[in-house]
């Protein structure tokens, strides 16, 4: 019986090796860069003359590593009903796409918010690159200030970083200014005029 489960766990592990990212079967190539080889030629690794409780290891990092790469943190605002007007500007100032935008209006939600709030939004979400931001409107009974955090912006081209801050100050309040700082190239920090709190970073300092 021993060696049959051995031989099974062997199989799913080949199984995995071919059909996961390349990163996990490599083991040690970071996330996100291509393989430099077909994934088939590192079968090799994964035919070890191994006992079942050390199978049962790998096939347990395996799991492990796949739950986390499957996480994405998302930032989530609530706007004081102005977050349609928010998210335009938003996808101007960082050249996103609104890809989606719904209303009470539009969903059964919408029974239970008064008529001035059935165009209100009540998901939104902002598509910059391969990144994303979400938002709704929140009804006046549930509405806070937003504080206690700040959307961190990075980005390597200076130039870009500053007109971002210098949009983000428009019509908001600067709480540090833009400039250099022994981390970074630039740095700043706004509340935009719309309450949103920004941290806008470019570079290492030194580089």
């Amino acid at each position: 019986m021993s060696n049959l489960l051995l031989s099974v766990g062997l199989q799913i592990m080949q199984f995995a090796a071919r059909t996961k990212l390349p990163e996990m079967a490599a083991g040690s190539r970071p996330l996100g860069k291509p393989a430099n080889r077909p994934i088939l030629s590192r079968q090799k690794k994964f035919r070890p003359q191994c006992r079942i409780g050390d199978a049962r290891a790998v096939l347990g990092a395996y799991e492990a590593q796949s739950w986390r790469t499957a996480m994405k943190f998302v930032n989530y605002l609530f706007f004081n009903g102005n977050c349609r007007e928010a998210f335009d500007f938003y996808a101007k100032v960082f050249d996103g796409e609104i890809v989606g935008m719904l209303t009470h209006r539009e969903t059964p939600a919408g029974k239970d918010v008064s008529e001035e709030w059935q165009d209100k939004i009540i998901n939104a979400q902002l598509v910059i690159g391969d990144q994303s931001i979400m938002a709704s409107d929140a009804p006046p009974q549930y509405r806070t200030e937003m504080s206690g955090f700040s959307v961190s912006v990075d980005t390597n081209d200076l130039a870009k970083a500053e007109a971002i801050f210098a949009a983000l100050a428009d019509g908001g309040t600067v709480n540090m200014p833009f400039s250099p700082t022994f981390w970074a190239k630039g740095f700043g920090m706004v509340k935009d005029k719309f309450g949103t709190p920004w941290m806008i970073s470019s570079g290492n300092a030194g580089e």
